[in-house]
């Protein structure tokens, strides 16, 4: 162990980061072992670039958001769209369902405190007259698809270092909720390190480092990660319908927006809705330099 703490204290150290174990010498064995885990599990060279482009205002690019254009959209019939167009996306999406190839995807990692509640956000009794949590309303929803379309579609679900173990204690609790243990598999969220302004790794303690989720873009690296990915790979899985786990109207097996989906080919598909006036607190879909992008209003 001293040998791998030594090697990865040089390493931060070349790295400007030497801070991390200013507290090393009245560390005892345990917490040594303790923060040569954690630093061990970060990634410098990314941390570092994401220090220069967010926090480093000299290389921050202020025209960032220049030559921005509306995003092209399919509207829905009811709003003008082509209902044949419609059609044959339906048929599309539900000859993938039928085929096994479509997975479900919850990004399920909050707790319920601004509910007022303590528990995983995902065990939330939302439902107004039978108080069913959001899981179960979830797991009913994929149920109803798979005996729509006689399929089995699996759900992976990311939960966070905070609720891991309570969200799959639910589950089982609920006896899956009606679905099959094998298809559901939990994973939890990477995490990053907090850093100060100047870019450097702040400790939570003396042996521990501050660490944060790393957000729904950490969702993909995660997937891969958990081998979610390889598992999907096994089951012949090629398309993933993801949705957050706080909003219970989502339709979280779209025949329609898979379709759309897997006929334009895209790496990525998303819903949106227009905003209600300009200066909605939304974000904005929107084609830069030939390229898809999503602008937050924060950012605007």
């Amino acid at each position: 162990m001293l040998e791998s703490l030594e090697k990865v204290e040089s390493v931060y150290k070349a790295a400007g980061q030497a801070q991390v174990f200013r507290f090393l010498d009245g560390l005892d064995t345990r917490s040594r072992e303790k923060l040569l885990k954690d630093a061990s599990g970060i990634d410098l060279p990314e941390l570092e670039e994401l220090v220069k482009s967010l926090l480093n205002e000299e290389t921050a690019d202020f025209d960032q958001f220049k030559n921005l254009q509306p995003a092209p959209y399919v509207s829905h019939p009811k709003n003008g769209g082509d209902p044949a167009l419609w059609k044959g996306a339906i048929v599309l999406g539900e000859d993938a369902l039928r085929s096994g190839r479509v997975a479900a995807f919850t990004v399920a990692g909050g707790q319920g405190t601004r509910l007022g509640y303590d528990g995983p956000k995902g065990t939330f009794p939302v439902a107004p007259v039978s108080g069913n949590t959001l899981f179960q309303i979830f797991a009913e929803k994929l149920r109803a698809s798979e005996i729509r379309y006689k399929t089995s579609i699996p759900w992976y679900i990311m939960t966070s270092a905070i609720n891991h173990d309570a969200t799959i204690v639910a589950f089982k609790n609920a006896d899956y909720f009606g679905l099959k243990k094998e298809q559901i598999m939990f994973f939890a969220q990477g995490r990053m390190p907090a850093v100060d302004f100047a870019g450097r790794i702040l400790l939570e303690n003396q042996d521990t480092i501050a660490m944060s989720p790393d957000g729904h873009g950490g969702s993909l690296r995660a997937l891969v990660r958990s081998g979610a990915t390889a598992d999907m790979r096994r089951r012949g899985v090629d398309t993933i319908s993801y949705f957050q786990v706080d909003n219970p109207l989502v339709q979280v097996i779209d025949p329609a927006f898979i379709g759309f989906h897997l006929k334009s080919q895209s790496e990525m598909s998303s819903k949106m809705i227009p905003k209600a006036y300009p200066g909605e607190k939304v974000g904005h879909f929107c084609i830069q330099n030939d390229r898809m992008c999503v602008v937050e209003y924060s950012d605007m």
